[in-house]
């Protein structure tokens, strides 16, 4: 009688220990996910090279996670950013696409260089206007007007950190403006 007594004793006081490990464990456990260590632009592509710069990990419970959310950057490479982030902004999967770029028949891509203080006012679907400037009366300066920016990358390079705008353009376009991308005789003007 007294270990029937006992097993009825000891049965619920188990049950009750396993339903408050479980409780305890699901609030305790915790997981990793990626946040914005940076802003990000919309039109930014994540690359080896920018990644550590523009997102990094952070632990929060398991309870926490909202769905969709990224867990790790290595999930975010070669992807472009569909929407601004600001710093400490989760990562969701929905804020990326695949860094791919539809050229029509006549279409190029140029990449200019941008000073860092316009890189938060530039972004995917900009509109740049580009005012070259010339030392020499062979070659007049000019004004390149509508200029969409594709894309804004990080460079990091032996001569330090650049921040170039990926252009598409016109093919007579380009032409005008390469020859003062190579010595930087250009400003950049932010249209839209």
């Amino acid at each position: 009688m007294k270990s029937k007594i006992f097993k009825l004793a000891i049965l619920p006081a188990l049950i009750v220990l396993v339903i408050t490990f479980v409780i305890i464990s699901t609030q305790t456990s915790t997981s990793t996910i990626v946040i914005a260590k940076a802003n990000i632009s919309s039109g930014t592509i994540i690359t080896n090279d920018n990644v550590n710069e523009l997102l990094t990990t952070k632990t929060v419970p398991t309870s926490n996670v909202p769905e969709g959310v990224i867990k790790s950057t290595k999930d975010a490479l070669n992807k472009k950013i569909n929407v601004t982030r600001l710093k400490g902004d989760y990562i969701f999967k929905s804020t990326f696409q695949e860094a791919k770029t539809e050229l029509k028949t006549g279409d190029v891509l140029i990449p200019v260089e941008i000073p860092a203080s316009l890189k938060d006012f530039i972004a995917g679907n900009s509109v740049l206007t580009v005012q070259t400037l010339s030392n020499s009366p062979d070659v007049p300066a000019q004004t390149i007007e509508d200029l969409t920016v594709e894309t804004v990358i990080n460079v990091n390079d032996s001569s330090g950190k650049h921040i170039y705008a990926i252009l598409k353009t016109t093919k007579d376009k380009s032409v005008a403006l390469a020859p003062f991308l190579s010595n930087k005789s250009y400003q950049v003007i932010v249209e839209k």
